[in-house]
């Protein structure tokens, strides 16, 4: 296993069990720490991740990321409810 922040990232990317964990400093110097599952590389540095954070998709640079992990995305995300049975549509 490549335990670098790319190989966590490729990891990542191959598996929708698997989220980064990271410190992320934004281009004013901020740091904060997210959680996030990588949807796709766009080039060397930068990847595309929703943030569980931000409840958003996100683009990140990897040089930015610090603190690197990997984590099982089921301690952070949980499944969506689906309604058992559709619910009627009341009329106006």
């Amino acid at each position: 296993m490549d335990a670098t922040p790319t190989g966590f990232l490729r990891l990542a990317l191959r598996s929708d069990e698997l989220v980064l964990c990271f410190d992320y400093t934004d281009q004013h110097g901020k740091t904060t720490q997210r959680v996030a599952q990588p949807i796709t590389t766009l080039d060397n540095d930068n990847f595309r991740a929703f943030c569980l954070l931000r409840g958003d998709n996100r683009q990140f640079k990897l040089s930015q990321c610090s603190n690197v992990k990997l984590g099982i995305a089921s301690d952070y995300m949980t499944p969506m409810d689906t309604p058992t049975e559709a619910q009627p549509e009341i009329p106006f």
